[in-house]
């Protein structure tokens, strides 16, 4: 090698190593020093082509490094996002490894806005398989930030306080340490790991509670994956209670399953609240695959059931179909639907379809049953579809039918077809909505003779009227015509007439005349055409149900407005006199007004009102009075009544980013407890700050005498809150006010206490509170008191000592609870909670209790009487919040109570209850009465779930002077959600029954007018849709075992009274469901005799026969003899309860009339003579036989007395049977006299027959008179 060429390579060699040196030297410092991180952050903001803007930057990126006033803009993307500060520190040596480690990332100020993208987002990349494997390993040890918001240009979607993470994504394993995140709308906090081999493994688990918009959610999630299945556990806590489980396999065809549980619940609790459904319930489980699959189970609405017998779904990567098959109430109506949707790159296409039959939906779930079969298609895409459909609907034997066509575009959707024909009516109605560019619309309708009531059930009657609308939405506001022409009709059974013709030009400005009518009320506007609102509105209410069912009273109403909107100004007053409203009542109303611009009010109000009832409260009197202007205004209110009357004055005004201002009076007296009064002005602020409001009240305290109540709070846009409170001296009895007739109970004592409490940004609380009371009783009201006599008051319940105290720092709260209850009773208990903001919230309580007596408890049993017994209890709480262990029991003792209605004394009464787990109990005890006991086991649940067995023997269940029962029962009884099961049997081994002892329901009671309405009686079967459906198979064994061992007395079922002495016995197997009638199937046999008028009749053969039969209808086999000397005389019953057939039998044969002669009077018919005496046996006979038989002996009887009619038969006036003695007193005149059988009273008939057919007829009863023409004629 030459000299050269060496030092060629030489200077090669060092300059190659001066660059290495160079770029190393350049590297390090642009990672270690501020000045090449500043260099590096220049470069990367030019790189970004102005996108992206940092503040100032302290320290370097080797760390720690901090960043102020970050902000990205990409408008083509649609991201505005700014930081106001970011600290990140790197351990930059694990990079050597490919690693990217974060030590720690804090950030803060986050505000992230997402608007419309301008450029149209890149094509999507083909889709690869699904990977957990990262590009590059990351791990982060440490990260937080603080005041994080997400929103859009219209309002903030989610802002966070505070989140934490810890956590990485490696070649092993997605892992997350920690997830916390809190929230003024709640917390989410999680942690779990998954890893990927051939298939995923890991488990997670986390909670959430957050609050979107009014609706809260909250629950729980656990996952969890194998090499075989991965599962997910879902369980939700708000807004209703609902269970999801889900299962995978790892399989390459990624079988599933699921099972989705919601247990009954009110949806107008929580997730409805204007909702008409009172309950929903569903379980749903599902099976298949990742390209099929199929879900059934049952939806119960108001508890009607919905069967969803299959939802098949078929997917491909260019193909959806689905198929649904659905059962409807308890007909079990069909309704069947399909869709086949086609996916393209550019769009879809879809065809739809459902077809129903014998479908009834439940009154249930629209107020009345409606009827309705049909057909629905849909054919279509996203830029032009049409639907179509025939159906009818409507109540039995009224069902209207429906045509329906729809077309459709993204910028119009035409109504082209919608036609309702009823049997005597029709609606018709056509139109048209513009979507773009501008929302518009044009609407006919005509209706003829057309019944809302066939799909509004309160609302019946028949209309006809033309109407035709059309308009546009502008800037400005509406521009409309409303015109509705020749309404007449009837409904809800008050005459309707109606004619407008309106027009509504932008901003707001009316013009035409509006007039409505019903019944004897009246509805008008007038509106004059100009340049400003000139409009009047008289309202004349002749009665309030004129208009609003369940509804009374009278208003008139009068008012103008006047002016350029929104700078109008309303005048007016109305008058109202005996209003009702449901359960709301008002005696009478004054309004006046005068008020200015409506947007921005100024002017006053002022309400009078008399005799106003609600809510359980009455107030003789009611003033309200507001004046002013937004700025500054003045609002007051003063009542009197009972239990409460109020006086509260508030001032103030809104300011420029709140309101502020101060109540200036507020008394509040309660009835025989204090008068409150406060006792200076409480000064409210309110403001909004990035649409979070702060509110601050300043401290207020209501005195009398020596009572002191003080309250302070306030509440900050980051979700902190602060209150305090001090009690001194102030009474129990504020709550009698509550009290109520079904529950009036008083209270008595005086608490002190004080507390402080706060809750910081992230939720979590800090503070203590305390309440003592040295002394106090519960009593119940037995009589009312006077202004003259103090209310006469049982004692229920005392306490002494009673001490609550609770501590609050932060992850941890205690609190404790002491006192003595009676005499030697006690209630001691203490908990603690450490990590209120972990995963795994500890939790420790213990509480031990002992009340000597139970006679408070009778209170909420009102048929119970005499209540004694002790109750002792002692529990543990450990483990978790989200999985608590809980350890005791509740035991009762000596329970001893009266149940006057039957007679019983209940004793030697005992309960027994202890945590089976979190939700459920076990439960044992029993009862004596009588000679006789009663046990029952199993367990309960805090849902209402019941699982019990219940065995007796000989336990006496009735002892009253009319019967005397003793049972031995042997039933399962099982709740659920969906239905109440019972099943087994019950004997009756002894049973004494009077007839004529037992209690008459009310026969005397005076029964209502028919011209009374009820207002919100409730009917049965509005009671039985509430309660939950009982299902029953129960087998009853009259007799018995007993009886047929011994032929005791004591040892049978004794059936006496109105001459009868009978014995039963048989056994039925009762059938009981929902919406059926309870069917038997079995016999009872009675055997005795019956006594009456002196005449003995042996029951010879006594049978009802039941094959699941109605209950109430059961197949008779009776047969009665009585024996006069050689003559055999009987009566003889078939046929079935409700619908008789009596025959008159004899040995040896004779005819019937004899042979109920024999029966009634010992004699053949012959031997009856017209005597006095012997008459009136037979009268009263006939009357204890009844119409069908003394009709009979009545005919024979009138030949014997020479009478032209004697006959026994209904009588309308008398409401029932009458033995009726009739005479020609001449041929044209004819008198009748007849008495009742079975009512009290008398009818005097005289009928002139005028010709053949035509008569002239008077009649006088025991309550009214009545005269007419009768007409008869023969075909």
């Amino acid at each position: 090698m030459s000299g050269v060429l060496k030092k060629i390579l030489a200077w090669t060699g060092i300059a190659i190593a001066l660059l290495i040196l160079l770029v190393v030297g350049a590297i390090v410092w642009v990672i270690n020093t501020q000045s090449g991180t500043r260099f590096a952050a220049e470069r990367a903001q030019a790189i970004m082509g102005g996108k992206l803007a940092l503040g100032a930057i302290d320290g370097s990126i080797a760390g720690p490094l901090r960043i102020a006033n970050l902000h990205y803009l990409d408008p083509a993307a649609g991201i505005d996002a700014s930081v106001a500060r970011l600290e990140v520190d790197l351990v930059l040596s694990d990079l050597w490894r490919r690693l990217v480690h974060v030590d720690r990332l804090n950030v803060s100020g986050i505000d992230l806005l997402m608007q419309e993208p301008t450029e149209e987002p890149p094509p999507e990349e083909p889709s690869k398989p699904f990977t957990l494997k990262p590009p590059i390993d990351i791990v982060v040890d440490s990260f937080l930030a603080r005041d994080v918001k997400l929103r859009n240009p219209e309002a903030t979607i989610v802002e966070v306080t505070r989140a934490t993470f810890a956590g990485g994504w490696t070649e092993a394993a997605l892992a997350v340490r920690t997830l916390n995140v809190q929230s003024p709308q709640g917390f989410v906090t999680f942690h779990g790991r998954v890893a990927q081999n051939e298939s995923f493994l890991g488990e997670g688990r986390g909670r959430f509670e957050w609050t979107a918009g009014e609706q809260k959610f909250a629950g729980t999630l656990l996952a969890s994956a194998n090499e075989a299945d991965a599962v997910l556990s879902t369980k939700l806590s708000a807004p209703l209670e609902a269970i999801l489980h889900a299962k995978v396999t790892q399989a390459p065809d990624h079988q599933w399953q699921l099972q989705l549980e919601v247990p009954r619940f009110d949806p107008r609790k929580e997730l409805m609240p204007d909702s008409s459904f009172q309950s929903l319930a569903a379980s749903l489980h599902g099976e298949g695959t990742f390209d099929q699959g199929v879900v059934s189970g049952r939806v119960s609405i108001n508890d009607e059931p919905l069967e969803l017998e299959s939802v098949r779904f078929k997917r491909s990567e260019e193909r959806l179909q689905l198929e649904t098959l659905l059962k409807i109430g308890a007909t079990a109506g069909e309704l069947m639907a399909n869709a086949d949707i086609q996916f393209s790159e550019e769009s879809w296409v879809s065809k739809a379809s459902a077809r129903w039959r014998d479908v009834i939906v439940p009154s249930a779930w629209v107020g009345q049953e409606l009827y309705t079969h049909g057909e629905l298609d849909f054919d279509g895409n996203p830029t032009l579809y049409n639907a179509k459909g025939r159906l009818t609907l409507g109540p039995p034997k009224q069902q209207a039918d429906i045509a329906l066509q729809v077309r459709g575009t993204p910028e119009l959707v035409e109504l082209q077809q919608f036609d309702i024909v009823q049997p005597k009516g029709r609606l018709a109605a056509t139109g048209k909505v513009d979507l773009k560019p501008q929302l518009a619309w044009g609407v006919d309708a005509q209706g003829k003779d057309f019944d809302p009531g066939a799909f509004a059930v309160e609302w019946p009657g028949s209309l006809r009227f033309q109407l035709a609308t059309q308009g546009k939405m502008t800037e400005q506001g509406p521009d409309a015509t409303l015109k509705l022409s020749e309404l007449r009709g009837r409904l809800r059974g008050r005459q309707i007439s109606g004619d407008a013709d309106m027009t509504l030009t932008a901003p707001y400005l009316p013009a035409g005349t509006v007039a409505l009518n019903s019944g004897q009320s009246s509805l008008r506007v007038e509106a004059a055409k100009g340049e400003k609102i000139n409009a009047t509105i008289a309202v004349n209410v002749a009665s309030l149900n004129d208009w609003l069912p369940d509804s009374e009273g009278q208003l008139a109403a009068n008012f103008r407005v006047l002016g350029k909107w929104p700078d109008v100004a309303i005048n007016g007053n109305a008058r109202g006199h005996e209003l009702r409203m449901n359960e709301m009542r008002l005696q009478g109303i004054t309004l006046d007004a005068d008020v200015n611009k409506p947007l921005d009010p100024s002017g006053a109000v002022k309400v009078q009102m008399e005799g106003l009832s609600a809510a359980g409260f009455e107030f003789e009197t009611v003033q309200a009075n507001a004046s002013g202007n937004s700025a500054e205004h003045r609002a007051e209110v003063n009542t009197t009544g009972k239990p409460v009357a109020f006086s509260i004055a508030v001032q103030g005004g809104r300011q420029e980013d709140g309101w502020s201002g101060a109540v200036q009076r507020l008394v509040l007296d309660v009835k025989d407890a204090a008068r409150l009064s406060l006792r200076e002005p409480a000064n409210i602020v309110m403001k909004t700050q990035d649409q979070k409001m702060a509110v601050d009240v300043s401290r207020a305290c209501f005195v009398d005498r020596d009572i002191e109540l003080c309250l302070q709070g306030g509440m900050q846009p980051d979700g902190s809150m602060q209150g305090s409170y001090s009690l001194a001296n102030v009474p129990l009895a504020l709550a009698n006010s509550m009290s109520s007739d079904e529950l009036p109970l008083r209270f008595k004592g005086m608490i002190q206490g004080q507390g402080d409490i706060r809750r910081d940004a992230d939720g979590n609380l800090f503070g203590n509170a305390s309440i003592r009371s040295p002394s106090g009783s519960m009593s119940r009201t037995l009589v009312a008191g006077s202004e003259s006599e103090p209310a006469e008051e049982e004692t229920l319940l005392t306490y002494r000592d009673f001490k609550i105290d609770a501590n609050l720092s932060g992850a941890d709260a205690r609190a404790s609870i002491s006192t003595g209850l009676m005499e030697n009773g006690s209630l001691q208990g203490e908990g603690e909670i450490r990590g209120l903001n972990q995963d795994d919230t500890q939790i420790n309580a213990r509480m031990n209790a002992s009340l000597p007596d139970l006679a408070p408890f009778a209170v909420f049993a009102p048929q119970l009487a005499n209540v004694h017994g002790r109750m002792d209890a002692r529990g543990s709480v450990s483990g978790t919040l989200q999985e608590p262990a809980i350890t005791g029991e509740v035991t009762a003792a000596e329970l001893a109570a009266d149940i006057p209605a039957v007679g019983l004394h209940l004793k030697n009464g005992r309960l027994d209850v202890r945590p089976k787990s979190t939700t459920e109990f076990q439960v044992s005890g029993g009862v004596d009465s009588g000679d006789g006991s009663l046990k029952f086991a199993g367990t309960a649940s805090t849902s209402g779930m019941i699982n019990m067995q219940v065995d007796g023997n000989r336990f006496l269940a009735a002892d009253i002077p009319g019967a005397k029962v003793l049972i031995s029962p042997d039933i399962d009884v099982v709740r659920n959600e969906e239905r109440t099961t019972l099943s087994g049997k019950v004997r009756i081994p002894s049973a004494d029954v009077n007839l004529q002892k037992l209690p008459r329901g009310g026969d005397k009671a005076q029964a209502a007018s028919p011209d009374v309405v009820v207002i919100d009686a409730e009917t049965p079967e509005e009671a039985a849709e509430k309660a939950i459906p009982l299902y029953a198979d129960i087998t009853i064994v009259l007799g018995g075992e007993e009886q047929r061992r011994t032929e005791l007395k004591e040892e049978a079922v004794n059936l006496t009274g109105f001459g009868l002495v009978a014995k039963v016995t048989g056994q039925l197997d009762v059938r009981e469901r929902p919406g059926t009638d309870t069917v038997a199937s079995g016999d009872v046999n009675v055997t005795g005799t019956y006594k009456a008028y002196g005449q003995d009749l042996t029951i010879q053969q006594g049978q009802l026969l039941y094959a699941s039969t109605p209950l109430d209808n059961p197949r008779l086999r009776i047969e009665a003899t009585r024996e006069v000397d050689e003559v055999v005389a009987g009566l003889r019953i078939r046929g079935s309860a409700q619908s008789p057939e009596l025959t008159v039998f004899s040995d040896p044969p004779m005819s019937q009339a004899n042979a109920l002669s024999y029966i009634v009077a010992g004699k053949p018919l012959d031997d009856i003579g017209s005597g006095s005496g012997e008459g009136d046996a037979v009268q009263a006979a006939t009357r204890s036989l009844g119409a069908a038989a003394g009709g009979l002996l009545a005919k024979n009887l009138g030949r014997r007395l020479g009478a032209d009619e004697v006959a026994v038969k209904d009588d309308e006036m008398l409401g029932g049977a009458a033995l009726t003695v009739g005479q020609y007193l001449s041929p044209r005149v004819y008198l009748s006299y007849g008495v009742g059988l079975f009512e009290p009273g008398e009818v005097i008939t005289l009928r002139y027959k005028l010709s053949r057919d035509l008569s002239v007829q008077a009649q006088r009863g025991p309550e009214d008179t009545r005269a007419g023409i009768e007409f008869r004629t023969q075909r």
